[in-house]
């Protein structure tokens, strides 16, 4: 037998251990990701919750409407803050939603329901309230779609969740939301067969935000350097 034909056993051999390996690593990323997801969720979700309060009672506490609804904003929150009761919490906020829908008050609502829906596991009925919220200002657009694709992704709507990702990440355009967004955006590529669209994500945030020599970002760059990585090596 010829060294070559010696050698080819030994190359496929390493050819599948090196997708093995990939798998492997694409498994442990999906599972700490799951994992994590709710930790990761909740902290973005806390980011909404005092951006949403500091906005919407400067902007209403001027108005008649939202004066009434002051308290029972309130009380809803609390609810929501204290996990005391998300599904009382979602009735509080239907009822402003409904009685204030056109005041900051019942746009607020409508946000704080949506998130109140998602963590009862409404997704379909968060997506609804995620519709009514007038998404304004710098971080609500983006935070907005990233909801959405997370309502979407719970469902399995893989295709939209994708979308609403990408959206996100492009309204977000910050080097805190874009790569977040980007990053589910870009798992949920690779998990559905697409590694290609998958490491143009992740090559948009290292030359955009977590560029060699931005000594600011260098664990994030090491994440995204995997990721690309992987990605590249799946195509």
């Amino acid at each position: 037998m010829s060294e070559k034909e010696n050698q080819k056993p030994e190359n496929q051999k390493k050819g599948t251990e090196n997708q093995d390996l990939l798998e492997d690593s694409l498994g442990k990323t999906e599972e700490v990701l799951l994992q994590n997801r709710k930790k990761i969720t909740n902290v973005l979700l806390g980011v909404v919750i005092v951006l949403a309060g500091y906005v919407f009672w400067k902007k209403g506490v001027h108005e008649p409407a939202q004066l009434e609804a002051k308290n029972q904003m309130w009380e809803g929150q609390y609810a929501f803050e204290n996990d005391t009761s998300f599904a009382l919490a979602a009735d509080i906020f239907a009822s402003i939603k409904e009685e204030y829908g056109s005041t900051n008050a019942g746009n607020g609502a409508a946000l704080y329901k949506a998130i109140s829906e998602m963590k009862l596991g409404n997704f379909e009925i968060a997506l609804e309230d995620l519709d009514d919220f007038s998404a304004e200002g710098y971080f609500f657009p983006a935070i907005k779609s990233g909801l959405k694709g997370d309502c979407y992704s719970e469902l399995g709507e893989v295709e939209d969740a994708i979308s609403a990702y990408k959206k996100a990440a492009k309204k977000g355009n910050s080097e805190v939301l874009t790569p977040y967004y980007s990053k589910k955006a870009g798992i949920l590529l690779e998990q559905n067969g697409n590694p290609s669209e998958a490491a143009e994500l992740y090559s948009e945030v290292l030359d955009k935000y977590y560029y060699e020599g931005n000594n600011q970002y260098i664990q994030q760059r090491k994440e995204f350097l995997f990721l690309l990585n992987r990605a590249n090596a799946a195509k």
